[in-house]
Parts: structure tokens; C-alpha cells; sequence
């Protein structure tokens, strides 16, 4: 009797299953040319656009949306739309100290301490609505980085001993003299 049962249920299942609309394929690509047509800037308007009517369809959306706003492709507008943000460039700058402080040579604007960077890098910035964010350091500053070399087990890495400096840099390889806790210049 309780097997029959269970056979029931789970043919009902999978009558339910044949039922189901496949997956919509989302991709980045994709939801930057519907918001560059402009047609589609709100949550109705993107679920209707690719023909969203499941809530896993709908999950994936909000997930790829949050993630492109994250890296700042995308924005929210006020009113609760989302928009491409037309206000980012990406630009190398150099990074100078002033006052104490991080800021960028050509535009002035003052880096948080824990930028990762230090004076003399040529780094690429995105300058958007939100401020001033960091990509990648381009080319280190020509100037030596004094750290303590921290030999772990699987990794090697120096550490800055300027408390201005945060962030690790990585050895590879094996040719070098230095062991555990000795101070290096980089």
C-alpha cells in the first residue's frame, strides 16, 4: 500500500515536470543590450523581454543583475529601475601621497588607505557615480617595498612593514636566501 502510493505521487511529479517551460538562457550580453534599448528598464519590463515566468527564471535575473551591479555596469535609478551606468570610464592614473594620505595625480581623488596600493603605481581606475574604484595595478612603483618574508607551507609572500601598505606580495619560486621572518627589500 505504501509503495503504491509513493508511485502515484511521483507520477504525478512527473507529469508536472513535462509541464515545465525550459530555462531561459541569461547571459551578461544579453541583459546589456535590453537595458541599452531602453525598453526594458524595469523588473516587469526584463521578465516580460525574456519571457520569465518562473521564479528559478526570475532568481537567476535578480542574481545576474545584483552581479553586474557589483562590477558597476549597472545601476538602479530612483525609480527602482535599472539602467547602464554611462557615467564609467576606466583610465591609468597614478597613484601620489598627499598629505599623509593616497590620492590619484590627474584627478585628485583621495584612495582609502586600504586601497592595496602605494605611491608610484600606474594603476587603472573606474570612475563612476559611486566614486573612485580601483581595477589592477598596472605597473608597481619603481620604488622597493621594505616587508618580513613569511614562508608558510605552500606559500611564500612579504609582507609590508609600512603599516600605510596593506596587502601581501607573492614569491614563486625557489632561488632566494631569505627564510622566515627575515626582513627583505622588494
Amino acid at each position: 500500500m505504501f509503495f503504491q502510493a509513493t508511485g502515484v505521487v511521483n507520477l504525478a511529479r512527473r507529469k508536472r515536470a513535462r509541464g515545465r517551460t525550459p530555462q531561459v538562457p541569461l547571459t551578461a550580453r544579453e541583459v546589456r543590450v535590453a537595458l541599452a534599448d531602453g525598453n526594458a528598464a524595469d523588473w516587469r519590463g526584463l521578465c516580460a523581454h525574456f519571457g520569465l515566468h518562473d521564479k528559478r527564471d526570475h532568481h537567476r535575473l535578480r542574481r545576474l543583475l545584483r552581479g553586474l551591479e557589483h562590477l558597476g555596469e549597472v545601476v538602479r535609478t530612483a525609480h527602482g529601475g535599472y539602467a547602464l551606468d554611462s557615467g564609467t570610464t576606466n583610465d591609468i592614473d597614478q597613484v601620489i601621497e598627499v598629505d599623509g594620505g593616497l590620492a590619484l595625480q590627474g584627478s585628485g581623488e583621495a584612495l582609502p588607505q586600504d586601497a592595496g596600493v602605494r605611491p608610484g603605481d600606474r594603476v587603472e581606475v573606474r570612475a563612476g557615480f559611486a566614486g573612485v574604484e580601483i581595477l589592477r595595478v598596472v605597473e608597481p612603483s619603481p620604488e622597493p617595498l621594505i616587508g618580513c618574508f613569511v614562508e608558510g607551507y605552500r606559500t611564500r609572500f612579504v609582507e609590508s612593514v609600512d603599516p600605510r601598505i596593506r596587502g601581501r606580495i607573492d614569491i614563486e619560486g625557489d632561488d632566494y636566501a631569505a627564510s622566515d621572518g627575515d626582513i627583505v627589500q622588494i
